[in-house]
């Protein structure tokens, strides 16, 4: 399941932060470009170093895992994490199978520091649903 980078762009996070205040309120500038630069490299990095390739599993747990954890913006860092996770997801055919109290308590467990990494790419894994044929 590996994929050619990128997964994900800074243009592209961007885009789902403005869409995250625009569905779910608040009223935040757009995260910091150099932040959200650094949490994609970090993701991508940390795949790299795990298993040699990029894959969009392991990079969507990273990529959330990061963005939650770096406050790149003032408001809308755990909707932009999960966004983001989902957008690497759906754009390789895959979708999760969670209802909104897990997909909240799963991020808020992120932000507590109670779940690393790993584990959440071994949540997401869990709850992964095949792609459409």
């Amino acid at each position: 399941m590996t994929s050619p980078l990128p997964l994900m762009t800074v243009d592209r996070l961007v885009e789902l932060h403005r869409q995250g205040m625009e569905l779910y309120g608040g009223a935040s500038p757009p995260p910091r470009l150099d932040c959200l630069e650094g949490c994609i490299g970090n993701a991508e990095q940390a795949c790299l170093y795990m298993s040699g390739s990029v894959d969009p599993l392991q990079y969507s747990g990273y990529l959330i895992y990061y963005l939650v954890q770096n406050h790149c913006a003032l408001d809308g860092n755990k909707r932009i994490g999960w966004m983001a996770m989902m957008d690497v997801l759906r754009a390789q055919d895959f979708d999760l199978r969670a209802t909104d109290d897990e997909a909240e308590e799963f991020v808020n467990s992120i932000v507590q520091h109670r779940r690393d990494a790993e584990t959440a790419i071994e949540w997401i894994a869990e709850r992964l649903m095949a792609p459409r044929p």
